[in-house]
């Protein structure tokens, strides 16, 4: 076998390995990256129904507190008190939390969830915030209203007549309403958190 043959052999050889180890080295580095993605989704999914969990938990909560108060002065009026109307404020923040949900947007891992659910969960939370900020634009009467008269006495929400003045009326239905719209979300957040762990559980 002549030089030049021997040489074209070894030349191909080492061709073929450098091809073989390239390959292998872009299947490992494929590999990796989509096992990063997977955890990185897994991370995102876990953090999403947790903040739903949250969110269901406290807005029964608040849901709950809304209506008992509202009930114990309706009860007091029935039987001639003229008692404090009912009204609640949120401890805390008056905003709901959604940094797991708003992490996922701008990280773009939203988009390894399916089109549907993940409609389905950024509908949910704009209407969250939406119906918070309902709740924002009220809490300013609570508290620059309802929350200084309450400190002169009860009598000063009532006419002569001992009817309950028009105003305070409306803020007592206005939460009342907001009562509504937390238990409807908050059905809706334990329905997502049961689809979300379908999915996480199917990938």
């Amino acid at each position: 076998m002549s030089n030049s043959n021997i040489q074209w052999r070894k030349l191909l050889l080492e061709l073929t390995v450098i091809f073989f180890g390239v390959t292998l080295a872009f299947f490992v580095e494929n590999y990796r990256e989509k096992s990063n993605e997977r955890k990185e989704l897994e991370q995102v999914l876990s953090g999403i129904i947790f903040e739903l969990n949250y969110l269901a938990e406290r807005g029964s909560i608040h849901q709950s507190a809304i209506e008992a108060n509202i009930a114990q002065w309706q009860a007091s009026y029935d039987s001639g008190v003229m008692a404090i109307p009912g009204f609640y404020r949120l401890p805390g923040s008056p905003t709901p939390p959604s940094s797991a949900w708003q992490s996922a947007v701008s990280t773009g891992t939203v988009s390894d969830i399916p089109a549907d659910l993940r409609l389905e969960i950024g509908y949910f939370y704009e209407e969250f915030i939406g119906v918070h900020s309902n709740y924002l634009r009220y809490t300013e009467i609570t508290e620059k209203d309802l929350m200084p008269t309450a400190l002169k006495g009860a009598k000063f929400f009532y006419d002569s007549n001992g009817e309950l003045a028009p105003g305070y009326k409306v803020h007592m239905q206005l939460q009342l309403e907001y009562a509504s719209d937390l238990k409807q979300l908050t059905q809706t957040a334990r329905e997502l958190v049961v689809t979300l762990n379908g999915f996480h559980e199917r990938f």
